[in-house]
């Protein structure tokens, strides 16, 4: 599993991070398919470990939101009202 910049520490696996964090609520992940902390790869591998996530990839680094600040706004939108 890669490591990446999380709240246990820059060098902590994500596996042992999300391990500790217990979602009990729909997620929406909004990732960049360019994502130089971890591309489409590590998103899947993230959302998988959250029971209730979504995954939407766009065509970004690592803000989508500031390269398509519309998609994110109808996603988020769209997530929000869904449930």
């Amino acid at each position: 599993m890669a490591s990446s910049l999380n709240p246990c520490g820059p060098n902590t696996p994500i596996s042992r991070t999300m391990s500790r964090l217990r979602l009990d609520l729909p997620v929406l992940m909004v990732w960049g398919d360019r994502d130089p902390l971890g591309g489409p790869d590590v998103a899947r591998a993230v959302t998988s470990m959250i029971p209730e996530a979504r995954l939407e990839l766009l065509p970004a680094a690592h803000v989508p939101s500031l390269g398509h600040p519309d998609r994110v706004a109808k996603l988020l939108s769209d997530f929000v009202r869904a449930d």
